[in-house]
């Protein structure tokens, strides 16, 4: 094998397990949106999308902030996908802002995982609250 195709081959085999990590947030440059709802509505909404994603292979998580967390595997591949609910504020109302954190070495189904339950997280909020302009968050 010459040198170009060896370190064609490493960077290949350093990307795959390197794998990947991402963050999809209703906190952006382009819109910041809350939804107004308590504490217990926000851990309500997160759980159910997260179990319906997951079917029942979640756990809570309360650092660094609340949320539910599933771990997938497939093989030696493992993706691990966090979705937190965190307090906002905006015109004088609080709320949640949403986001889900992804990372592991499934980068193609992982990230579609991740998105999946994002969007869940984000059609079931807008069913059911008033989304509000994000001034402040993560207080």
């Amino acid at each position: 094998m010459d040198k170009n195709k060896y370190n064609l081959l490493i960077i290949a085999i350093l990307c795959l397990v390197a794998g990947c990590a991402g963050t999809i947030s209703s906190v952006n440059k382009n819109q910041s949106l809350f939804y107004e709802m308590s504490e217990e509505q926000a851990d309500k909404l997160v759980a159910s999308a997260m179990a319906s994603e997951f079917a029942g292979s979640i756990s809570r998580v309360e650092f660094p902030n609340k949320g539910y967390q599933a771990t997938i595997r497939f093989a030696i591949d493992t993706h691990t996908i966090v979705a937190y609910f965190i307090p906002a504020s905006g015109g004088g109302k609080k709320g949640f802002v949403f986001e889900v954190n992804h990372s592991g070495t499934m980068p193609i189904s992982g990230s579609s995982r991740a998105r999946s339950t994002y969007n869940k997280i984000i059609d079931r909020a807008a069913l059911q609250f008033k989304p509000g302009t994000v001034t402040g968050y993560g207080n």
